[in-house]
């Protein structure tokens, strides 16, 4: 056999019968540190699965613009393409003061400030939102409402508008009818001048007064 022979021979042992080099260090890699790579794998993915699914999330409250009962909802949506996932749930608006909670899926107004809504003005099921939250929260108009009545300071108790339609049943008769009609016209931007007049204006004469001059307005720019 001649030399070329047998050194071409050899090579080709060599190159077929040992692992390259670069082969023999990933093995030697794999070796040490797969299972940390597992381990990280495994916290990416879970990490990753968590983050899309609170991304899916979208929740919020809305006001029934003819009864005023509050309500939560939640479902789920692809952020990707803003698909609906799953169906909307609702549930009970936890509140104090002037709302209280009905059942599982609804607040309403306490029955003192209810008694005074004007039911002649009771619109179809229209539910205006109050707050929407998806990667981050945003104010619907119906949330002037319920942050007027909400109201509390130091010289205001929660439940301020409950004890106020006790003590002041000829202004709350009508107060309340007032602000049920701007509700159902959506003129949600009065409400905070109607809620003034009622909080700093003690006259009754004076005070029904200026509703009425408010109501004008309101009628004027709608």
């Amino acid at each position: 056999m001649s030399p070329a022979t047998t050194s071409t021979s050899a090579s080709t042992t060599t190159a077929t019968g040992m692992p390259h080099s670069n082969q023999r260090t990933w093995n030697q890699w794999w070796k040490s540190f797969r299972f940390p790579a597992i381990v990280i794998a495994i916290i990416v993915t879970v990490a990753g699965s968590l983050m899309y699914a609170q991304n899916t999330l979208v929740s919020g409250t809305e006001l029934n613009a003819a009864n005023w009962e509050l309500r939560n909802f939640h479902f789920r949506r692809d952020p990707l393409t803003n698909w609906q996932i799953t169906s909307i749930r609702y549930s009970a608006a936890r509140r104090s003061g002037a709302w209280i909670s009905q059942n599982d899926v609804t607040s309403v107004p306490d029955p003192v400030i209810a008694g005074y809504l004007n039911s002649a003005n009771r619109s179809a099921d229209r539910w205006d939102l109050v707050r929407f939250v998806d990667s981050s929260t945003s104010l619907g108009r119906a949330a002037i409402l319920v942050e007027l009545m909400d109201l509390q300071s130091s010289q205001l108790s929660s439940d301020y508008w409950v004890q106020w339609s006790t003590k002041e049943p000829k202004k709350a008769a009508v107060f309340w009818p007032a602000a049920h009609g701007l509700v159902a016209s959506e003129q949600y931007t009065k409400l905070p001048d109607l809620f003034e007049i009622a909080i700093y204006e003690p006259d009754q004469d004076e005070f029904v007064a200026a509703v009425a001059a408010l109501l004008a307005r309101s009628t004027d720019t709608e």
